[in-house]
């Protein structure tokens, strides 16, 4: 069915994969979160292990138990992808001139799928941008 419904969260079947020493592809969208929590969401991916993500704008809500949430879309996938690939360079952080670079994630880039392919190894993903189910 087209549109985003509550369902079982991405991690609740990444995590026993994934500990389970197999590669997961974890996917990320930008209808629940705005780019606060979609950062804060994405250092709790890297710092679990999850390095390979499915980056999704997601869909509008269609149903739920108390009727239809309201979406956030504070960026698209394009924007997520952006993101993801900064906090790869060593996101800056700060105000007022003030910023200082954080710890580098370890997300793999697109750009870097050639490579990826060339010399198969476990390692980071960051997924196309996509439309689309949640």
């Amino acid at each position: 069915m087209p549109g985003a419904t509550p369902a079982c969260a991405p991690l609740a079947l990444g995590r026993p994969i994934l500990y389970a020493g197999k590669e997961v592809v974890i996917h990320l969208t930008c209808k629940d979160l705005n780019r606060n929590g979609l950062e804060s969401e994405a250092w709790m991916l890297n710092s679990e292990g999850f390095y390979n993500i499915l980056a999704m704008t997601g869909d509008y809500a269609v149903g739920g138990s108390e009727g239809l949430a309201k979406p956030v879309f504070d960026i698209d996938s394009v924007g997520l992808i952006s993101l993801l690939t900064r906090m790869n360079d060593g996101l800056k952080s700060g105000a007022s001139g003030k910023s200082h670079p954080l710890e580098k994630t370890h997300f793999w880039h697109p750009s870097s799928r050639t490579r990826a392919c060339a010399e198969p190894q476990r390692g980071p993903t960051i997924g196309w941008a996509a439309t689309g189910s949640s």
